[in-house]
């Protein structure tokens, strides 16, 4: 079932790795289902996936996990964050962070 209407076929549904979570519901005859986890895309411009830490409280960006409650997305380099992001832990500017290698 999807959208309150049963479906009785077969059916494919793609979820891209920034939209939300999608729930299934078996109908009357049941539910049967396949699910495949694919990694998100990697930025085509990056090589190495970058890792920045602020100086003042250690608060670490990394590039693969992006941060979602800000909604970066995973993998959006570290140049693409807008300048006037601040350090979710102390509020210090994007200026007070370096690269790390983990």
């Amino acid at each position: 079932m999807h959208g309150g209407k049963e479906h009785r076929s077969l059916a494919i549904v793609f979820v891209a790795h920034d939209e939300g979570a999608f729930t299934a519901q078996a109908g009357s005859s049941g539910l049967e289902g396949i699910v495949l986890n694919f990694p998100p895309p990697v930025h085509p411009a990056v090589e190495k996936l970058q890792t920045m830490a602020c100086k003042l409280c250690s608060f670490v960006y990394d590039q693969g996990e992006g941060y979602k409650p800000d909604q970066i997305r995973p993998d959006t380099p570290w140049e693409e964050i807008p300048e006037t992001w601040t350090c979710q832990d102390c509020g210090a500017p994007k200026s007070e962070f370096e690269e790390i290698d983990i």
